[in-house]
C-alpha cells in the first residue's frame, strides 16, 4: 500500500498521522510525507520593492526551514512506530494542487489530510484544501478531523 500524508505542523497533522492506526501498515507499506509551503507573493509595490523582496525571501526561507523540521520529525516518529519506509518532500506551491499532483505522480492508494474545521467565511476566503483534494484526486481520500 502507498499512502500520502499531507501535514503542515498544526495540531491537525497529529490527527492525520493517527489515522494510520486505522489502516493495516506492514513493512511493505510506503508512506509519503508531503508538506507544502505557499510561495510568498509581493506584499508591497514600488517604491519599497527592493527591501520587500529581501523580506519576503527571508520569510520564505524560514518557512522552508520549519517545513523541513516538520517532515523530519514526522518521519522519525512514523519509522519508529511502523517500521516501514517513509519518504518526505517539502514543496513550494499551492498545497491543494501539490497534494493532488504528488498523489498522481507517486501513484498512492490513499491520501490522508486534515481539516482545520473552518467555517463558511474562512473557506470562502482561504479555500478548502481538503474539499479540493477530495474532488480532484484519483486516489481514496481520508479527511482527518481533530476533536
Amino acid at each position: 500500500m502507498r499512502i500520502l500524508l499531507a501535514i503542515d505542523g498544526s495540531p491537525t497533522s497529529e490527527c492525520v498521522m493517527n489515522e494510520l492506526n486505522r489502516l493495516k501498515i506492514t513493512k511493505d507499506t510506503e508512506i509519503f510525507l508531503l508538506t507544502a509551503v505557499e510561495r510568498i507573493g509581493p506584499i508591497m509595490a514600488e517604491p519599497f520593492t527592493g527591501a520587500m523582496i529581501e523580506y519576503e525571501s527571508e520569510i520564505e526561507k524560514k518557512n522552508l526551514e520549519v517545513a523541513f523540521e516538520i517532515v523530519r520529525d514526522a518521519k522519525t516518529k512514523l519509522e519508529k512506530k511502523f517500521g516501514c519506509h517513509v519518504r518526505t518532500e517539502v514543496a513550494t506551491g499551492t498545497p491543494k494542487h501539490l497534494i493532488v499532483e504528488r498523489a498522481a505522480d507517486w501513484e498512492v492508494d490513499v491520501i490522508i489530510l486534515g481539516s482545520h474545521g473552518y467555517g463558511l467565511w474562512e473557506r470562502v476566503l482561504l479555500g478548502s484544501v481538503s474539499t479540493f483534494v477530495a474532488q480532484h484526486a484519483k486516489s481514496t481520500v481520508v479527511i482527518a478531523r481533530c476533536r
